[in-house]
């Protein structure tokens, strides 16, 4: 709600905030997006990236005051459902862009996504665990052969206690820069604008951090930002039902010294693998509910068909015709939308089970990137 007003007043503290990266998550809307665009040019960004696109975009947004040199977009190969159009995920075209930013100390890779949200409150059975674990490895299988310093940053949808926040460290080596700092909070706090009452609060969004095999990279700190109403003029009852997250890193210019310990890659691969299976079994108990669905509006259009036979009027006849046909229609759309989601669905498993192997095969080889 009050998208406008919101991209208004979040365009006018870009320059406030004084950062020099900015990454933005769920700018759906061209409209949205130029109304950025232009604040970002006042505020000193010069350097943007976005999908031209706003069906199927991504929703991410980069604002840079240093330059890009390239920005490369990996859309997911798991990317949700086409049949939970409610859920908007797979129509967002959700992935994850790499860019290359020259800063004053030197390059570092700045990664930003959006992951697959849950749609669930803390402790209910999630069916999309499979889906972010994918999404996780095709992070990582990008992130494999990365020398740079790494800043990923965005709203990962998961919680720390969760496997994925596991997962996305052991298998990239990136730490968390709230707990590098001690400094964790709630980025969707409860009770926040545009959020109900009864939602409770949660940490979902991050940013990570590794160093390279030549440079540094070390956290000073991390903050919550537009986290209260925007000053007036605005009417908007907040920025976002997110809020922002302000962090300072420091780029140097030698390696970071050895970590004492690292998670046993082997065994986070074990526990993707894991990951994936429960995703497996979430699906299979999907497709049966959307089989009966399907079936269900079957029988239902050949019981109109046998209706419209009994039907004592020309007009009953037809309307009994009529629904009879939307049911059947709806049958085969329902039927072709899951199908193609099935497809993807074990397309993107096998994508990732692939990667997985990939990266069981090279964990035993000397890790050249040292966490900060």
């Amino acid at each position: 709600r009050e998208t406008p007003e919101r991209m208004r007043a979040i365009g006018a503290q870009l320059g406030p905030l004084g950062a020099d990266l900015i990454a933005l998550q769920e700018i759906w809307t061209a409209s949205s997006r130029t109304i950025l665009l232009r604040a970002a040019k006042a505020a000193g960004f010069p350097h943007t990236w976005h999908r031209p696109q706003s069906f199927g975009g991504s929703g991410l947004l980069l604002l840079s005051r240093w330059p890009i040199r390239q920005a490369v977009f990996t859309p997911f190969q798991a990317a949700g459902l086409p049949q939970r159009i409610h859920h908007g995920d797979f129509w967002g075209g959700k992935g994850f862009v790499c860019a290359t930013v020259e800063t004053p100390a030197g390059s570092l890779l700045w990664v930003a996504t959006h992951l697959h949200a849950g749609y669930v409150e803390p402790g209910e059975p999630d069916e999309y665990v499979g889906v972010r674990a994918a999404q996780i490895i095709e992070i990582a299988c990008a992130l494999q052969e990365v020398h740079q310093p790494v800043v990923l940053v965005g709203d990962l949808n998961f919680r720390e206690e969760e496997p994925e926040h596991a997962l996305l460290g052991g298998l990239t080596a990136l730490q968390d820069a709230a707990v590098l700092t001690g400094s964790r909070s709630p980025t969707l706090p409860s009770g926040g604008p545009y959020r109900r009452e009864t939602e409770a609060a949660q940490r979902i969004d991050y940013l990570m951090v590794r160093s390279g095999a030549r440079h540094s990279l070390d956290v000073d700190r991390v903050e919550p930002v537009l986290n209260s109403p925007p000053p007036a003029p605005s009417r908007a009852q907040g920025y976002s039902d997110h809020v922002g997250l302000l962090a300072e890193v420091m780029l140097g210019s030698a390696p970071a010294a050895a970590p004492q310990s690292l998670p046993d890659k082997n065994a986070v691969i074990d526990q993707a693998w894991e990951q994936l299976a429960l995703g497996r079994e979430h699906a299979q108990i999907r497709k049966r509910r959307e089989v009966l669905v399907a079936g269900g509006c079957a029988l239902l259009g050949i019981g109109l068909s046998f209706g419209a036979t009994s039907a004592d009027t020309d007009g009953f006849r037809l309307i009994f015709l009529g629904a009879a046909g939307i049911a059947f229609l709806a049958a085969g759309l329902w039927s072709a939308l899951c199908g193609w989601g099935a497809f993807r669905e074990a397309r993107g498993n096998r994508r990732a089970e692939a990667q997985l192997m990939t990266l069981k095969t090279s964990s035993n080889s000397r890790d050249t990137f040292r966490a900060p």
